[in-house]
């Protein structure tokens, strides 16, 4: 099945992020909590979690308030350790 420019775009931006990500955390910044936002591919999220990223969030994600609690919850978690 042929894949159209758009989808093999998507993959290369999705693969390019994945890898940016890696470099973040391999720089030591898996001490904090990282939290991602954008358009990402549900099927990125499991992959996201074992890299420790702490959050993601799309643009499905409009509580604003619900969001800060979130980052909030994080915060103090992270403090705690």
């Amino acid at each position: 099945m042929p894949i159209d420019s758009g989808q093999a775009n998507r993959g290369a931006k999705a693969n390019t992020r994945l890898r940016r990500w890696a470099q973040v955390i391999a720089a030591g910044l898996d001490k904090v909590p990282l939290i991602v936002g954008g358009i990402i591919p549900e099927d990125d999220r499991p992959r996201l979690a074992e890299m420790g990223i702490a959050a993601v969030y799309t643009p499905k994600d409009f509580e604003l308030a619900k969001i800060m609690r979130d980052v909030a919850d994080l915060a103090v978690a992270h403090r705690s350790h």
